[in-house]
Formats: structure tokens, C-alpha cells, sequence
């Protein structure tokens, strides 16, 4: 009977060790994406000509004509970034600098792991020119839908602009 209520015990502890805890997701941590090169669309405008901090999430074509406009910019630079959406999401924003103009330093996108979140981290540095402005990032990764994008930019300042 001892034999009996200890193989049960164990029985139990093992059904609820397999049903209490989630696989952990195994597709998490830094991403691959395409960077997009911004020397090429000067006369961009995210959302309006604001200098302002913004972020977007462009998942089809309609969001990106409703949201992303050219000025002066060439066919074939406006060409060049013909996105399929069916493959990929946009990730896109503006930083407000009041050195410009910035550079890129740094940027890179990583999935958090066992949740439905990630984060777009950039480094930017200040340029030696005291104007405000903007600057603009951005990156293809793979197509996502549902998921909550979190973004953090960093700015170092260049010597001209520290106190």
C-alpha cells in the first residue's frame, strides 16, 4: 500500500510539473532586420514636419501612404524602398536633436522573452551644428501583427552641445 500512495504521489507531481509551467520561448532575444538608410530620403516627413519625438509601427501600404511622405525625393529613392508587407513590419521614427545633424551610432531590435513585447533600441549622436531637428531611424524585421514595440532612444551629446 506504502508503494502504491508514493507511485501516486509521484504520478501527481509529475502531471502537475508537465501542465503548471509554459514552454519558454525559445524565439526570443536580438533580431535580424534591414536598416534603413535615411541619406537617401532627405524631404522625408513622418506623420508632419513637427520637430517632435514619434514612433510608428507600419504593418501595410495604406499606413505608410497615410503616414510617410517624400518631398523632392527621386523615384528611384522612393523605389528603393518599395517594402512587402506581407514579409515585414516597418519600425519608423523621428528624434527630436538640438545638435544636428545626428548619426547613427548604434541600433537593434530584440524580441522579450515569453511575452508578446519587443524592444527597439537606438543610439544616436548629436551633431556639432547648434539647430533643432530631427533625426530619423528605422528598420525592416520580420512581419509581426499583434505584438507591443517598445522604443528607447539614447543621445549622446557631441562637445559642442555639453554644458
Amino acid at each position: 500500500m506504502r508503494k502504491l500512495n508514493v507511485f501516486v504521489s509521484m504520478l501527481g507531481a509529475c502531471i502537475l510539473t508537465a501542465f503548471s509551467c509554459e514552454k519558454s520561448d525559445i524565439n526570443c532575444g536580438r533580431l535580424e532586420f534591414i536598416p534603413i538608410d535615411f541619406t537617401n530620403y532627405s524631404s522625408i516627413t513622418i506623420v508632419d514636419n513637427k520637430v517632435e519625438d514619434k514612433f510608428l509601427v507600419i504593418n501595410s501600404m495604406e499606413e505608410f501612404t497615410e503616414k510617410i511622405h517624400f518631398k523632392h525625393a527621386s523615384s528611384d529613392a522612393v523605389n528603393e524602398l518599395a517594402i512587402d508587407f506581407t514579409k515585414y513590419t516597418l519600425l519608423i521614427g523621428k528624434k527630436k536633436l538640438t545638435g544636428i545633424a545626428g548619426t547613427l551610432v548604434n541600433q537593434n531590435v530584440e524580441k522579450v522573452c515569453d511575452s508578446k513585447k519587443y524592444m527597439y533600441k537606438i543610439v544616436v549622436q548629436s551633431g556639432n551644428y547648434t539647430a533643432i531637428g530631427n533625426f530619423y531611424y528605422g528598420v525592416l524585421i520580420s512581419k509581426i501583427t499583434d505584438e507591443k514595440i517598445d522604443v528607447h532612444v539614447e543621445v549622446l551629446n557631441s562637445s559642442l552641445n555639453k554644458n
